[in-house]
């Protein structure tokens, strides 16, 4: 009898303790995946730039979170391309599908991925940045060309990475049945 009573009281001071802390919290990896310079042959321009993110989402409760829907929000006035979010499973990232339930066990940790596609317009950036890639992708006859890490490129060109990301951020729907919509948002500013 003791032994149950016991395990009602941690029980109650668990689901109490649960809703102290944020139910989600979201926390940004240093990347060491490459940025890309997309080049446009029609308009013999730097077109885009490919930067990669990781970040961990963790859930802080005792019950398992729905990701119902994830948005890269592009703070440019340029924007970009939809971003997909990779997860990692063992040792690499894998693609989820748009329509995929994404499920974080409850007090788990799940590491994401995403690569953005950044729109560049090279009539306002400095062309002394990208004069020396395009040769090297003109030489290469590529479409894109590695240029480092998101790290290399902050020492290299912070200003142009400042730029590039100036409010920027990630939003995630989570299910909540708890609110009035039914559903949880949360929104985090990109950090690199």
């Amino acid at each position: 009898m003791k032994k149950t009573i016991v395990l009602i009281v941690i029980s109650i001071l668990t689901v109490c303790c649960d809703t102290s802390k944020e139910p989600i919290t979201i926390t940004f990896a240093p990347s060491t995946e490459d940025v890309y310079l997309h080049y446009n042959e029609s308009w013999n321009t730097i077109s885009a730039v490919s930067i990669p993110f990781n970040f961990d989402i963790e859930n802080n409760r005792f019950k398992k979170e729905q990701l119902v829907r994830f948005s890269y929000n592009y703070g440019n006035a340029m924007e970009g391309q939809p971003v997909r979010l990779f997860l990692r499973k063992d040792k690499s990232f894998e693609k989820l599908k748009n329509s995929e339930d994404i499920y974080i066990d409850r007090y788990k940790t799940n590491p994401y991925r995403v690569r953005t596609k950044h729109y560049v317009d090279t009539t306002k950036s400095k062309q002394a940045f990208f004069e020396p890639y395009m040769k090297d992708i003109q030489r290469l006859n590529q479409d894109s060309l590695n240029i480092g890490t998101v790290s290399e490129l902050e020492a290299k060109h912070k200003e142009l990475l400042d730029n590039l990301l100036q409010n920027d951020s990630l939003s995630f729907l989570f299910l909540d049945e708890n609110s009035e919509t039914g559903f949880r948002k949360k929104t985090k500013s990109v950090e690199y």
